[in-house]
């Protein structure tokens, strides 16, 4: 008796996909006694219970309805177990059984982790010696996305209140699998304000919606859009303004930062991953070492309030002289946090 196992072909996978997985059971016609199928399925991966069986001329003796481990949440390595006992074989046809597994959401599956899969029979031969075949592996390999995030504004220095800035967000999948419903929150600078969104556009040139801006509960703007989705090495790039206010601090840097956050699977998926702060695993493409590249900042500056004096070109006085002083002070248009202004007059000066 022998035993095959294929995948269809599927060498990677990545949080949320089914994986179809079919047993293949040739023997010769005559009995098979005590006859058993086992599957193991890897730690990371979950049975969803739905196998199928096609006996052809095969006819059992017990049930062909599987057991298999009671912890069946990734967390475990599951095996399913079809105990067919006395099987008679009456054609040359094989026996097929099909069943599907998903690839949990669990800490054991990240970017690159194998999950093996291991098919194999038992069976006793005419001398009553138990049989078991050399088992029959076909696995896969974790495939994640990742977004890394670039912002840039378009002036730096010399901003004032009135000004209207253009900044823009490249966000670059840099993972192996889709990264879907990408979407970032900009934490605005003191003192600006949301504009528009000018344009979105995807590097293979295929069009997407320019999305939406909402004002979240912290005030940071969320961009979203469904159509937001990125395959490997493709990049969308956002642009859109920022109006600097009259509340805008004047002398001094102004940082504006966004955090892309994206999901494994398409649509409101109950099994996909979704790679935010609040995921729950710490995924190493979003965690640890790599845990700001999904984050990036632009950064404008205020000039200074400046003060002049003056006292009109005058370098001599006598006694009972007045002098006229002028003091001249500049300021971008902004808010000048605590503003004094201090004269030292020197003594014999009334």
């Amino acid at each position: 008796v022998t035993i095959a196992k294929s995948d269809g072909g599927v060498t990677q996978a990545t949080i949320g996909d089914t994986i179809t997985y079919t047993l293949t059971i040739n023997s010769p016609q005559g009995t098979i006694d005590n006859f058993v199928v086992e599957d193991v399925l890897a730690e990371g991966l979950i049975f969803n219970n739905d196998a199928t069986i096609t006996l052809a001329g095969f006819s059992y003796e017990n049930t062909t309805v599987p057991t298999f481990t009671p912890t069946n949440d990734g967390s475990t390595d599951v095996t399913i177990t079809w105990d067919l006992g006395d099987t008679v074989v009456s054609t040359d046809d094989p026996m097929i059984i099909t069943y599907t597994a998903l690839v949990a959401d669990v800490g054991r599956n990240f970017l690159g982790e194998g999950l093996g899969n291991t098919a194999s029979i038992e069976y006793d031969n005419a001398q009553g010696v138990s049989q078991t075949p050399a088992p029959v592996i076909d696995g896969l390999t974790v495939t994640e996305p990742w977004i890394g995030t670039v912002k840039t504004v378009d002036q730096t220095t010399g901003v004032e209140a009135g000004d209207t800035l253009t900044y823009t967000v490249v966000l670059t999948n840099g993972g192996n699998a889709t990264a879907y419903e990408v979407n970032f929150n900009d934490t605005l600078a003191p003192g600006t304000s949301m504009g528009s969104i000018q344009s979105a556009v995807r590097s293979d040139g295929i069009a997407v919606s320019n999305g939406t801006a909402v004002t979240q509960a912290d005030s940071s703007i969320l961009f979203s859009a469904d159509d937001w989705d990125l395959d490997p090495t493709e990049t969308l790039t956002l642009t859109y303004t920022v109006n600097v206010t009259s509340a805008a601090l004047v002398d001094g840097t102004h940082t504006n930062t966004v955090d892309a956050d994206w999901s494994s699977q398409d649509g409101n998926d109950p099994n996909e991953r979704v790679y935010d702060e609040n995921d729950g695993i710490d995924s190493p493409v979003d965690g640890g070492a790599n845990a700001d590249r999904d984050i990036d900042d632009a950064v404008f500056s205020m000039d200074p309030v400046t003060i002049a004096k003056s006292d009109g070109g005058v370098t001599q006085a006598t006694i009972g002289d007045t002098i006229t002083y002028t003091l001249t002070i500049n300021s971008p248009q902004g808010t000048i946090d605590n503003f004094v202004v201090e004269d030292v007059l020197a003594e014999g000066l009334i």
